[in-house]
């Protein structure tokens, strides 16, 4: 057998590997659930925006969504856009609206992780603009911050657009 030959083989199955184990990690077998804040006064977001860099590949990850669903991903493969289906949105509003920004710390740190990936997120709301830097453990684990990270996951299923 040459060396390299199967090469394309092993990606695939490094990849399933990889995608296997941030579903165990992140709990993707589960559905995420949020507190749900019932305050009809507590503004909507008006944008969210989070880089997602690090990972033992090193990627680099741009996502931007707005309160109507629409959707940018930018990364070093291309662009892709969308909008998420009614449900989704209405599920990351509630999210956003129930995160309680006094008691969440603006950093969330697991200790001696190494190659996990980390969300720097900025949500606009009002006039406010709120960020927290969370590494992929600790955001998976928190129950605020959890059904943004599975909402980005969707948002990662979007096929690039071929240029």
């Amino acid at each position: 057998m040459k060396p390299g030959r199967n090469l394309p083989a092993m990606i695939c199955c490094l990849v399933l590997l990889i995608f296997s184990a941030l579903g165990t990690v992140y709990g993707l077998d589960e559905q995420a659930k949020a507190p749900i804040s019932t305050a009809s006064d507590s503004p909507t977001f008006k944008v969210i925006e989070v880089q997602q860099t690090g990972g033992f590949a090193g990627v680099k990850i741009s996502y931007r969504i707005t309160p109507d669903g629409k959707f940018t991903r930018k990364s070093a493969r291309g662009e892709a856009a969308g909008k998420l289906d009614a449900k989704d949105t209405k599920t990351l509003s509630k999210a956003v609206a129930a995160i309680d920004w006094k008691k969440l710390p603006a950093k969330l740190r697991t200790a001696n992780v190494a190659d996990d990936f980390l969300y720097d997120m900025h949500f606009l709301i009002g006039k406010k603009l709120h960020r927290v830097t969370a590494d992929g453990i600790a955001a998976g684990k928190n129950a605020q911050l959890k059904p943004i990270l599975m909402m980005l996951v969707k948002i990662q299923r979007v096929p690039v657009k071929k240029k």
